[in-house]
């Protein structure tokens, strides 16, 4: 706040904030009695100078990139500044400004996205025939990925999000993996409720899986030894936990899906396919192949004198 007019009140070397900086410093802990030497207009026009260049920065300079509940925060804390005092206007403003931040927190959603195996499969290769058993039976699978800060106040839609998951109908998945790399943080609430979340899931046959753990710098060592220690939570990235769940489907459901059923445009189309897959196949044995097209003329010279008669 002094160093910024200090150019345009004449201040043209680097010295010169640096100068004004010093010499505030050493008046405010020296606790030198300059009051009856220095006016008190001088004082206040300092004062009103801080304000001021406040006031025009974070109120009007700002006013395009703040919202409006951030701006009527702003202009209570400038009226409760000037009808009581500063330390009134401080606890004012910081009361006002944590409920809502508490309001943000509360309204943003923390849920990125619910996926299941059917419409997006692991990245391993799979054949045509796999892609069909999963096609069928993927729903099996699901994927919830939870993103940013997760306290008390996302516990309701984590909740709404698993309630979505599990009906009750036929189509309930057999496994859940909950992706958290996106997550910034984490409250000790927000555990519990997960815990809470694995029990009553494995009372109606459905696991619960926690990969992609956040590491120490974002949520912290003891929250991210807690996270690590639960029983249902996972080392292993989605990424191979999709591909072993995948396999487990595949094993239990390929032999009892039904084979695809190749329609062909036409008629002739069909026999012509057959006809080329029989002479590939006849191709390595010579006397096979003598025959096949022996066959062939003869059944070529009965349509002949069929149309003919």
């Amino acid at each position: 706040a002094f160093t910024s007019p200090i150019k345009k009140e004449g201040g043209t070397r680097r010295l010169a904030p640096w100068t004004a900086a010093c010499l505030w410093l050493a008046v405010f802990i020296s606790s030198a009695p300059l009051s009856s030497y220095i006016p008190r207009f001088f004082l206040g026009g300092c004062f009103l100078q801080v304000g001021f260049g406040l006031a025009r920065t974070f109120l009007w300079d700002n006013r395009k990139g703040m919202d409006r509940v951030s701006m009527c925060i702003a202009w209570a804390t400038v009226f409760v500044a000037v009808m009581t005092d500063l330390n009134t206007a401080f606890a004012a403003g910081f009361g006002l400004t944590a409920l809502n931040f508490m309001r943000l927190s509360m309204n943003a959603s923390v849920v990125r996205a619910v996926e299941r195996a059917d419409m997006r499969h692991s990245p391993v290769y799979r054949s045509a025939s796999e892609l069909e058993v999963l096609k069928l039976h993927g729903h099996r699978i699901m994927v919830l990925y939870l993103e940013g800060y997760l306290f008390w106040g996302t516990v309701d839609e984590i909740t709404a999000a698993f309630t979505d998951i599990i009906d009750g109908t036929d189509d309930d998945p057999e496994v859940i993996f909950v992706d958290m790399r996106y997550v910034t943080g984490i409250e000790l609430s927000v555990i519990n409720t997960l815990r809470k979340l694995h029990r009553l899931a494995n009372n109606v046959d459905i696991r619960i899986v926690l990969c992609s753990l956040p590491g120490p710098d974002a949520i912290g060592e003891q929250l991210s030894n807690l996270l690590r220690t639960l029983p249902f939570s996972s080392k292993e990235n989605i990424t191979s936990l999709l591909e072993k769940a995948e396999d487990e489907i595949l094993a239990r459901w390929k032999s009892s899906s039904p084979t695809k059923a190749y329609v062909f445009e036409s008629r002739r189309e069909q026999v012509r396919i057959l006809q080329r897959t029989d002479r590939m196949s006849l191709l390595s044995d010579e006397n096979a192949c003598i025959t096949y097209w022996r066959n062939r003329s003869f059944q070529a010279w009965r349509q002949w004198c069929l149309t003919v008669q």
